[in-house]
């Protein structure tokens, strides 16, 4: 190997290496180079690979080029959208309402009230109807169903649960007074009731005392529509 060629892997390699100046005694004699031109000396490639040592890869890249990056667990997930079925939907609650319910002749007769209470004049018409329909009036007793039942905004007041408290209140009147079936008072009390889940035998519908009372002339109309009671009585 070329004498230069050595000091150029050396220093390469970052070996320091030393010329003495003059003969030291007992050491082999020191040869002296002649050098005329530095481009005399072939520089092999391995000497330029150790000068420009390679570039370490970055983690990212090694990442990027790693097979594992196609398993789905190094992927960042991304956040689920909910759907129209994992979205709660809040609950509505139903306006308040008043039902009014009176025992009489053997029936129990059902009435939403718009002001929330009974009047006398209702009433009146009821005994009325009942002794037009040929019908033993009997006691009489008046009680009311309000909703809702409570002020406890958590609890359930949606219309199912109105639906069921009120159905609830007319089963346990209609079963305590031994009535023979309910006579439903206007199509708004109607909408309140599941009459099919309730069990009652018997269901006769026909239009409200507060309207008979403000218009007059739809009395024929109920009459008809209670002529029915006789039959089932």
């Amino acid at each position: 190997m070329h004498e230069l060629t050595r000091r150029t892997f050396l220093d390469a390699i970052g070996v320091d290496t030393y010329v003495s100046r003059g003969q030291l005694p007992g050491a082999a004699p020191t040869r002296r180079l002649l050098v005329s031109r530095t481009s005399d000396v072939p520089i092999a490639p391995a000497v330029q690979k150790l000068k420009s040592p390679p570039t370490m890869p970055k983690i990212g890249d090694l990442i990027e080029r790693s097979p594992a990056t196609s398993n789905s667990k190094l992927k960042q997930a991304k956040p689920a959208t909910p759907t129209a079925e994992t979205s709660a939907v809040a609950p509505v609650s139903i306006s308040p309402f008043s039902i009014a319910a009176v025992s009489i002749g053997g029936w129990l007769w059902l009435e939403e009230l718009p002001q929330r209470v009974v009047s006398r004049d209702q009433v009146n018409l009821m005994r009325a109807m009942v002794r037009a329909l040929g019908l033993e009036e009997g006691e009489l007793a008046v009680s009311q169903f309000d909703w809702p039942i409570h002020n406890n905004a958590q609890l359930d007041l949606t219309e199912e649960a109105a639906c069921a408290a009120l159905g609830g209140f007319v089963y346990n009147k209609v079963e305590k007074g031994h009535c023979k079936g309910v006579v439903v008072l206007g199509a708004d009390t109607l909408k309140k009731l599941n009459i099919g889940q309730l069990g009652i035998k018997h269901c006769v519908t026909t239009l409200s005392t507060a309207a008979m009372l403000a218009t007059p002339e739809l009395k024929k109309q109920a009459w008809i529509e209670l002529q029915q009671i006789v039959g089932l009585s």
